[in-house]
């Protein structure tokens, strides 16, 4: 148990496409109390790898049986909308399950669902609380595969949903937003294991090895220090308090020019900047009866080498308004202007 582990790469597979391109899917993920992961979870580094493993290939039988049945097939650039149902009794923070996502959404790329989850692809990756409790102590996702256009004019989550929002209620809509730049020692994603986190804390980019037990609780200790910082910048921040009772959050992730990851994997980093803005008293609490849904996006800028950058927008949700129904008309907004821009009408 003392030997590190070498990582290893994936294989994929290829799926047919839709005769249709904008036809999206759905699937529905039952995961037992015993693999659920959240992205301030402490455990080790091999019962993390083996509950990922586990994960992946549930997902990977999942994924499969829907393609067969033809409910699932090959998208090009796509929004992914993870919708958490929690148990009875039980509460969260629905971007928390983002560690529990992960290895879904790359067994989706190991099935040739997609060709890559980066952001290139998966352009946003979306959260939110569900209805109703799940059946027993397992908690229920549901993961809806949105086509949005590859091509110019493409399709922007923070801007087309905001459009939509505005639209709704165009003397009562508010914002706010704060910029971190994070330097990569305090930068924690899915991505990155325990070693990997020992390592950047001496100035290695990654470690050659994981699994030794030598790095055990740095992951909590990297998250604490990152809390404290992010808390100072939003005490420091201009941004006024969010005084609101239901809104939602936009995050921006800007990566190094070498790094073409999705915005999500970035999770477990900017959950911390929320709770740190909660404990500055900037936002209003985290939790779902709230904060309505985190929208993960990819800044269109590169951030310096050794840094990070996030950048959070809280946008009011006005009274009455169904913030689902705003996604789905940008959705269709961004499909007409594609066919207007192309001839298609």
């Amino acid at each position: 148990m003392g030997h590190g582990v070498r990582r290893n790469a994936r294989a994929s597979h290829t799926m047919p496409s839709h005769p249709d391109d904008r036809e999206g899917y759905a699937a529905v993920f039952t995961i037992p109390a015993q693999w659920w992961m959240v992205t301030n979870g402490v455990q080790s580094e091999r019962a993390r790898a083996r509950t990922r493993h586990t994960l992946r290939v549930h997902a990977r039988d999942t994924w499969r049986a829907l393609a067969r049945r033809g409910a699932a097939w090959r998208v090009d650039r796509f929004l992914a909308v993870i919708g958490v149902q929690y148990p009875h009794g039980r509460h969260g923070f629905p971007a928390e399950a983002a560690e529990t996502v992960k290895p879904i959404i790359d067994a989706g790329t190991d099935m040739g669902l997609w060709s890559d989850d980066d952001s290139a692809h998966r352009c946003s990756t979306i959260y939110h609380l569900m209805p109703g409790e799940s059946a027993g102590d397992a908690h229920m996702l549901t993961v809806l595969i949105i086509p949005v256009p590859a091509k110019a004019p493409t399709y922007i989550a923070p801007r087309d949903i905001n459009r939509r929002i505005l639209a709704t209620d165009p003397m009562g809509y508010g914002a706010g937003s704060i910029t971190m730049r994070i330097p990569f020692r305090l930068w924690v994603t899915s991505n990155l294991t325990d070693s990997d986190l020992v390592a950047r804390q001496h100035g290695r980019r990654k470690a050659a090895t994981w699994g030794s037990w030598k790095a055990y609780g740095v992951r909590a200790n990297v998250a604490d220090a990152l809390g404290k910082r992010a808390r100072v910048a939003w005490e420091h921040n201009s941004m006024p308090p969010v005084p609101w009772d239901s809104y939602i959050v936009f995050a921006g992730v800007g990566y190094a020019s070498d790094v073409n990851a999705d915005p999500d994997n970035a999770a477990e980093t900017v959950n911390r900047l929320l709770h740190a803005g909660v404990e500055a008293r900037m936002l209003p609490a985290v939790t779902p009866d709230r904060l309505k849904a985190v929208v993960f996006f990819r800044l269109a800028g590169k951030a310096d080498p050794g840094m990070h950058d996030v950048k959070l927008y809280a946008v009011r949700i006005p009274r009455g308004v169904q913030w689902l129904d705003c996604l789905a008309d940008s959705v269709r907004d961004s499909w007409d202007e594609w066919d207007g821009r192309h001839g298609k009408k």
